[in-house]
């Protein structure tokens, strides 16, 4: 390597490290149009954007606001709701998401496993997950 392509490569590396990095918001993965928020419970949104970004989060009647901290992360909760009619959830900071046709409700999470259920006699058994 020259001495001036290594000259230039040092000099490329300083700038990169003194510019601002700018994280655009983001919400984290789980959250998506048409999703179920639990009800009667604190619901909490988080996301990631530029350090010291102001970020809110409107759903129906609410707005809450949070400022990302140094990390670049936000976190905020929305206060308990009750079911009703599916709405826009709006996060907004220096851009906008909207998530569309967000209910509230119960949330149950659920799995099933391949082996879980054995119909033997017309009786359905559970097989041990474990053992």
């Amino acid at each position: 390597m020259s001495r001036r392509s290594s000259l230039f490569f040092v000099f490329a590396s300083i700038l990169a490290c003194a510019l601002p990095s700018q994280a655009k918001l983001a919400v984290d993965k789980m959250f998506s149009d048409h999703m179920v928020l639990q009800r009667d419970l604190a619901v909490p949104i988080w996301g990631t954007a530029t350090a010291g970004e102001k970020v809110s989060v409107a759903f129906r009647t609410q707005t809450k606001r949070t400022v990302t901290g140094e990390n670049g992360e936000w976190m905020l909760k929305l206060d308990p709701m009750t079911p009703g009619p599916a709405s826009a959830l709006t996060v907004t900071g220096s851009t906008t998401i909207v998530f569309r046709d967000v209910a509230i409700g119960e949330v149950w999470v659920g799995f099933a496993y391949y082996d879980a259920i054995d119909l033997q006699d017309g009786i359905t058994r559970l097989k041990p997950l474990f053992g």
